[in-house]
């Protein structure tokens, strides 16, 4: 009797352990789960990503979400309104509409997305490969005023002037955007930098926002050795204003970072371009004589 008793007590226990050992088993998997989560959330995998912002945002009244679940987030509603409502309503938590809002911005500044990209880029970059030039160029865009329901706001006004936000019976549109692109030096990459709409733009303006961009840049962690533009003349304007001169420099003292020379230089492209147009109108003129088109019109 002893020996059954004891032989029962031994089961019992081994069925225990059993259970025990699956339950550390689970556990252990678990970690193994997280661990591998967070390893490929590192690596900006965004489902990764954005599994750990649910955990890590789980229990918290204030979230605080990554720029690859925000990213995500944003194209996620505007493919489909109800269907992000419904998650952010019934099984999931994600950012709020003014949250996504903020990161998309109103064309009239930077947006927090544009600014939170430069911050990570420049992270993962040495010094002297954020040694960058800051392109800049003028498009022009066609007239029209369009709102966007899934975003509930207005695109196709101008943004440079603050009084013209208004939507009343002679809205102001925008007939041209502004980039702002940044080109590394001595490393490839482009980013944005910054976008505005406008319709006419002042020279005091211009050079605003530029300086505007380039203080965001030096924030974000990059250097502008030199702006590259075509020749227009509102670039020629601006960098006329730059140098504080009513002439041409090919070089100025940096506007943001004294210490160091800021350059200036048209794209040759477009150099090459209005050559050509002035060749197949008429011949050029220099102090050593005529410059003539002769050749040029005969191999075109």
């Amino acid at each position: 009797m002893k020996v059954n008793r004891l032989d029962k007590q031994n089961k019992l226990k081994n069925k225990q352990l059993q259970k025990l050992q699956l339950k550390i088993d689970n556990q252990t998997n678990q970690a193994r789960i997280f661990e591998k989560i967070e390893a490929d959330a590192k690596n900006n995998d965004p489902k990764a990503t954005f599994l750990l912002d649910q955990i890590l945002n789980y229990n918290k009244q204030k979230s605080r979400w990554s720029e690859v679940t925000v990213r995500s987030c944003i194209a996620w509603r505007i493919s489909s309104p109800k269907g992000y409502n419904y998650g952010k309503a019934s099984i999931l938590k994600l950012p709020s509409r003014s949250t996504l809002k903020r990161y998309i911005g109103n064309g009239q500044d930077v947006t927090g997305l544009i600014e939170a990209r430069l911050k990570a880029e420049a992270e993962v970059l040495q010094p002297v490969e954020r040694i960058c030039s800051l392109i800049v160029d003028d498009i022009s865009i066609k007239e029209k005023l369009c709102y966007s329901r899934t975003e509930d706001k207005f695109y196709g006004l101008e943004t440079t002037n603050e009084s013209s936000q208004t939507i009343g019976k002679k809205p102001t549109l925008a007939s041209k955007m502004l980039c702002y692109v940044v080109h590394g030096m001595t490393t490839k990459y482009t980013i944005p930098a910054g976008y505005f709409f406008h319709r006419t733009l002042k020279n005091i303006d211009f050079v605003n926002l530029t300086l505007k961009v380039m203080k965001l840049l030096h924030n974000c962690g990059f250097t502008v050795l030199r702006i590259v533009t075509d020749n227009h003349k509102s670039n020629v304007a601006l960098f006329k204003s730059l140098s504080s001169s009513n002439n041409l420099m090919t070089h100025i003292q940096h506007p943001i970072e004294p210490t160091i020379p800021l350059f200036m230089s048209f794209d040759y492209c477009h150099i090459i371009k209005n050559l050509k147009n002035i060749f197949l109108d008429h011949d050029m003129h220099s102090g050593n004589g005529i410059i003539s088109a002769r050749l040029f019109k005969e191999n075109i």
